[in-house]
């Protein structure tokens, strides 16, 4: 998704991770990746056109992809939520290691 949308900065650690995960594709869709990537730069061709419904398809894309609710927005939604979830879980394990067991029962 990150070559048809043409990104091109992959220096996060999910960029790093995507492009590491890229060579262990079958050599057919790295080719195909690789071809979005650089000779299909859709984006580009988008704007190019002016059409707006096509530039209003764009925009979906990239919010339903990179916006607060979509794709990558929901992994760091699920990031957040499973470090809270380990923090009170290893916090009530030190309670009921200290014998303080008043709000979790016997």
């Amino acid at each position: 998704m990150c070559a048809f949308l043409g990104r091109k900065r992959y220096d996060s650690f999910l960029g790093n991770e995507g492009l590491h995960l890229r060579a262990w594709l079958p050599s057919n869709l790295r080719a195909f990746v690789v071809a979005v990537e650089y000779h299909y730069r859709i984006p580009d061709q988008v704007k190019e056109s002016g059409d707006p419904r096509l530039l209003g398809v764009l925009d979906g894309i990239v919010e339903a992809y990179t916006g607060e609710r979509g794709l990558m927005g929901g992994i760091g939604r699920d990031l957040i939520n499973m470090l809270g979830v380990r923090i009170f879980y290893q916090y009530q394990s030190r309670l009921l290691q200290s014998g303080f067991s008043a709000l979790f029962g016997p």
